[in-house]
């Protein structure tokens, strides 16, 4: 599955276009409380969970919430 799905990241990220994405920012976003709340009752270690939820966070403030999931490398690095 993966193999499928990198060509289309790729090329979005190379144009710099995260319109065609079927899994948003903000649906990342939507998810992103239940996915700590998941870990914690399955007793597995959420740290990495973290950062990747920050990410999420602020590439939706930079206005990405719609794009592809992808659009967290436009926000890669900025303070």
């Amino acid at each position: 599955m993966i193999g499928e799905v990198l060509p289309a990241f790729a090329a979005g990220m190379d144009a710099r276009d995260y319109g065609a994405g079927a899994s948003s920012v903000n649906l990342f976003l939507a998810g992103a409380d239940w996915d700590l709340e998941f870990a914690r009752e399955a007793g597995l270690d959420d740290a990495w969970l973290r950062p990747l939820h920050d990410l999420v966070r602020k590439a939706a403030a930079a206005g990405h919430g719609e794009g592809s999931i992808a659009a967290l490398t436009e926000v890669l690095g900025t303070g």
